[in-house]
């Protein structure tokens, strides 16, 4: 029984490790994306740039 719970709780923590790693990439592509992608800002909508309230 013990090796059970062993390889339970090794899951858990596999899991939770997963689950931070994916989110850290996913944060890091997000931060990254902008500026690796130029065909979605070298578009003609976008590229008004300093016009745009938001940034």
């Amino acid at each position: 029984m013990s090796y059970i719970d062993i390889s339970l709780e090794h899951g858990v923590l596999l899991n939770l490790t997963i689950l931070l790693f994916l989110s850290v990439i996913f944060l890091a592509w997000n931060t990254l994306n902008i500026p690796i992608n130029p065909k979605r800002m070298s578009s003609p909508r976008t590229s008004a740039g300093p016009k745009q309230p938001g940034r």
